[in-house]
């Protein structure tokens, strides 16, 4: 951020001096995921897949959370990695993932409940 100072007329004609702040903001540079829902998930969000745009190298939890506030129906769900009572499983590009796993442009998340069977 940088002061630069400038003189300025006043209405009555007299030069002050005036400081324009310039800001300089950091650029958030974002990347596009696919999301994709499955079983009571797909349910509870209306929908089986969305694009979203989120900002680069955010993880796998990160992700999560912008999807609950996009979603509030996901707020009740319980999306935890070590919780005995976490209901969803999430893959990345066709593998599992841990929720400190850092997403790359072009990700295909997939979200779903757990499964079992014999």
């Amino acid at each position: 951020m940088g002061i630069v100072p400038m003189l300025v007329s006043s209405r009555e004609g007299q030069w002050k001096k005036s400081f324009n702040l310039s800001l300089q903001l950091p650029l958030v540079v974002e990347m596009r995921l696919t999301v994709r829902y499955f079983a009571r998930y797909r349910s509870l969000v209306g929908k089986g897949e969305e694009e979203l745009e989120v900002p680069e190298g955010i993880t796998v939890a990160e992700l999560i959370e912008i999807l609950k506030e996009r979603h509030p129906a996901l707020k009740n769900e319980v999306f935890a990695e070590d919780d005995e009572f976490a209901d969803v499983n999430v893959s990345r590009n066709g593998r599992y993932v841990r929720f400190d796993e850092v997403l790359r442009d072009g990700d295909v998340v997939a979200i779903f409940p757990p499964v079992s069977g014999g």
